[in-house]
Parts: structure tokens; sequence; C-alpha cells
């Protein structure tokens, strides 16, 4: 479809990833890991599943990068595809054949890199030393330091006792 098309879809994804995300973020990490204890011996419960399936289903639309790399590895239509598929035929996603592959803006929601659509430009130099980039929302952001303070909550106790916490991974523009 045609770029306002795609930013159109983009937009009507946002509210339902970002529920599913939400739902998330509010759970207790010990309760959500204690109700995986139904599922015992089984490695991907079946509402784990369904998650990864319509992820991968709102990437295949609308991350115009990931689908090129899906069409590369598979004729299927994604919207098709059952867990199985998805296990079978989605392509492991690398720096070679994903990331170094397709421009930037490909790899992102909608084909674009307009403001509103991407806060952040991220950048890595690893352990190459060539740098990668990659774009991010402020949802994204936002979502992933509510994560950390739950696991430092939760796992280490940081939320009853003054905590200091530093972050030693130099792999940014700083490295």
């Amino acid at each position: 479809p045609d770029p306002s098309v795609r930013m159109a879809q983009a937009a009507r994804m946002k509210p339902a990833v970002l529920g599913v995300l939400e739902k998330f973020l509010a759970s207790d990490l010990t309760q959500l890991l204690s109700s995986e204890a139904e599922d015992a011996g089984d490695t991907c419960p079946p509402r784990v599943q369904e998650a990864c399936l319509e992820i991968f289903k709102a990437s295949a639309e609308l991350v115009p990068a990931y689908s090129k790399l899906l069409l590369a590895a598979s004729d299927s239509r994604p919207a098709d595809f059952s867990f199985s598929d998805y296990s079978a035929i989605a392509p492991l996603v690398e720096k070679a054949n994903y990331l170094h592959a397709y421009p930037l803006a490909e790899r992102c929601i909608g084909g674009s890199l307009s403001p509103g659509d991407v806060d952040f430009l991220h950048v890595s130099g690893g352990s190459t030393g060539e740098p990668t980039y990659w774009a991010r929302a402020a949802s994204s952001e936002i979502a992933i330091a509510a994560r950390f303070e739950q696991v430092l909550g939760d796992a280490f106790g940081c939320a009853r006792v003054p905590t200091l916490c530093v972050v030693a991974f130099p792999l940014g523009s700083w490295a």
C-alpha cells in the first residue's frame, strides 16, 4: 500500500500493541511468573504464542523491511500463519540480513522516520566498531524504563531500600 495507507494502518495498530504492553507492564512480575505454573513443561504457553503471533503479523504488515525479509524466506502470507508456521518460517533477524540490508526508514512502523513516529535514533558501535542505527518511539523507552523498574524492584528489592544502580554497558555512540 502507499505510505499514507500504511501510516493509517500503523496508527490503528499502536493502541492494540500498547494495550498489550500496558497490561504486561502493569502486572506484578511475581504474579506473571507464577501464572506460568499451569503451563509447566510447556516451552511456550498458548497465551505467549498468541501474543508473539500478533506482534509478528503486525510487524509483517506494517514494517516494510520485515515484509521483504519474510517474502524472501517464504511465499506464504503472514496473515495466514499459525504459531507453528511462524516458528518454522520466520527468519532469524541479524545485522547482515536485516539491519544492514534495509534502510532505517524501512525498518520502522509505516516505513517512516517522521517526528511522532520516531522519537529517538540510537546507535551502537557493537563489538565491530561499525555503527548500527535503529529508531525508537518514546513509548518504547517508557516501557523499557518501567520494565527495568519492575525487575529491579521485584527481583532485587530496590523499591524497599535506597539503591544505586549503575548501568555500565558501553555500546552506544559514546563507546
